[in-house]
């Protein structure tokens, strides 16, 4: 009754004791969650509707540690000797020329119009380049066009018979693996300007790189991007959209594309595999909103008896303030 009442301490048996220690023992050592299910759990962004996961909770994959082509942000003291934006547009321009191999996929415009669409390469295209590759970066637009004058012969993988003949300077390649695209894109930051695969097209579209570290899809790295002209949703603002580093290409220094544009919210149809915006319908959009205002103007005049009209107002503007125009249009005419 003493130990029921809680006066008196009694001692557990030995059996008991031996469960309890078991017990203890195996809460912990209790796993802690996998990776792989960190990464389906607690990874996935609530406001991602495209599945990707955190990075960090991904195995760490090594970079290359060696520069690119032997050229080097840095001196031998370690004192930087070129901007990162330099050193991406340079290692760019190398890797835009490499040789090209049967199959692999690139962007290619293949029309006059500014349209990059994906494309597999139907033929080699050896690149033969004997020059060391800062001479080569070197290279006037002239002689560098005479260095690739042959073309290379491609095909619209939605559109698998025949080919096209492209010029050299109009195939951009993409990444031929994982790895290899997480390496392109350890180089592009947070503003840098790509052609980027429109989700759910074949057709690949200016667009800034909102956040190159965060996600990924598996192996495959994310970058995350605001396309030019994408409208805005119901929430008022502008989508991001997760592309895959393998869909990506940046955009080279020469092209009109590579400076940074301001979002617009306008929105066309019509555009090969998409619904993405056009630079020719923002314009459209600018022209009719001058004609709007100039509409008004026109209406604004008519309705105060046309521009004759002025002359009955008999305005000094040397000497008018603002109330003697105020009024003059309210006075009778």
């Amino acid at each position: 009754k003493e130990a029921m009442a809680g006066r008196v301490a009694i001692a557990p048996s030995p059996k008991a004791a031996a469960v309890a220690k078991s017990a203890s023992a195996s809460a912990s050592t209790t796993k802690k969650p996998t990776l792989s299910q960190r990464s389906s759990s607690t990874a996935t962004a609530s406001n991602n509707p495209y599945g990707s996961t955190l990075r960090k909770y991904r195995k760490k994959r090594a970079l290359p540690t060696t520069a690119p082509f032997g050229l080097s942000e840095f001196d031998a003291t370690g004192k930087r000797v070129i901007s990162k934006r330099d050193h991406l547009f340079r290692i760019t321009d190398l890797l835009r020329f490499r040789a090209l191999r049967k199959g692999d996929l690139v962007a290619a415009r293949t029309t006059s119009r500014d349209l990059w669409i994906l494309a597999r390469v139907v033929k080699d295209y050896p690149t033969d380049i004997t020059t060391a590759p800062i001479e080569f970066l070197q290279l006037s637009q002239a002689r560098r066009d005479n260095l690739f004058k042959d073309k290379v012969i491609v095909q619209d993988v939605e559109d698998p018979k025949g080919g096209t003949a492209v010029s050299r300077n109009l195939v951009l390649p993409l990444p031929r693996t994982s790895a290899e695209a997480a390496e392109w894109l350890s180089r592009c930051k947070k503003g840098t300007r790509l052609y980027a695969m429109y989700p759910k097209t074949t057709s690949l579209y200016p667009a800034t790189i909102i956040d190159s570290t965060t996600y990924c899809k598996g192996d495959e790295d994310i970058v995350v991007v605001d396309f030019d002209g994408e409208e805005m949703d119901h929430t008022g603002k502008v989508p991001h959209h997760h592309i895959a580093a393998q869909e990506v290409t940046v955009i080279p220094r020469e092209f009109p594309a590579s400076a940074t544009t301001s979002t617009t919210t306008t929105k066309s149809g019509g555009k090969r595999k998409s619904s993405t915006p056009s630079s020719s319908n923002n314009d459209n959009n600018k022209r009719s909103r001058v004609n709007s205002e100039d509409d008004a103007l026109n209406n604004m005049i008519s309705q105060i008896g046309g521009l004759d009209s002025f002359d009955a107002f008999d305005l000094d503007f040397a000497k008018t303030t603002d109330a003697d125009i105020v009024d003059a249009f309210h006075s009778p005419r």
